[in-house]
């Protein structure tokens, strides 16, 4: 085995190290998507897919089927860095045997956002281990005890502070980024 260094790109997606944590991201992984179908200048857009979205339509015409799941399929690849996507792209992906120029709409909306957002990333902060956190092991009926003995309470968290909604609906673009923040998503490429 050979020592080669520090990680930088693996399978495509960049690794960045500072002092306060791992970045990783698939920047490059977009351009050359962008370049392979020659959508370098399309128009961009603040979010994935609109709030509210009709996405499922039988009236519009077929389409061809490579391009779709080609376009699909990258698009899956890079929702393992980019989970502001992967709603959206679960979406698409169900018309996978069924596609339509409305699906293939939908796609291109998601182009779109990803040009507004080309070096979007997962942020990994440093966490600071202490010796008495190191070989802490937890039982599995350790949560249920603290719960049955009243220790812990379950609450309800109001709407509004559910980050998971990001993974299950479209948003508007105003909650929609709020939420990445709460992901660890950032763009180290933005002037700070």
């Amino acid at each position: 085995m050979k020592e080669l260094g520090k990680l930088k790109y693996f399978i495509r997606i960049k690794v960045s190290y500072s002092k306060q944590g791992i970045f990783i991201s698939q920047r490059k992984y977009v351009l050359d998507l962008f370049k392979e179908i020659g959508k370098l200048g399309c128009k961009t857009s603040e979010v994935p897919i609109e709030q509210n979205h009709k996405i499922e339509c039988e009236e519009s015409p077929i389409i061809e089927k490579s391009q779709y799941q080609r376009l699909v399929g990258k698009l899956i690849y890079l929702s393992h860095t980019r989970p502001d996507i992967a709603y959206v792209v679960s979406v698409v992906s169900q018309f996978m045997h069924d596609r339509r120029e409305r699906h293939l709409q939908a796609v291109e909306k998601i182009l779109q956002y990803l040009k507004a957002r080309l070096g979007k990333g997962l942020f990994f902060r440093k966490e600071v281990q202490h010796d008495r956190t190191k070989h802490i092991e937890v039982d599995r009926y350790f949560i249920k005890e603290k719960l049955d003995s009243g220790l812990i309470v379950t609450a309800h968290i109001p709407t509004w502070l559910q980050v998971a909604d990001v993974f299950t609906k479209g948003l508007l673009a105003t909650r929609f980024q709020e939420l990445n923040g709460k992901l660890g998503m950032i763009d180290i490429h933005l002037p700070t």
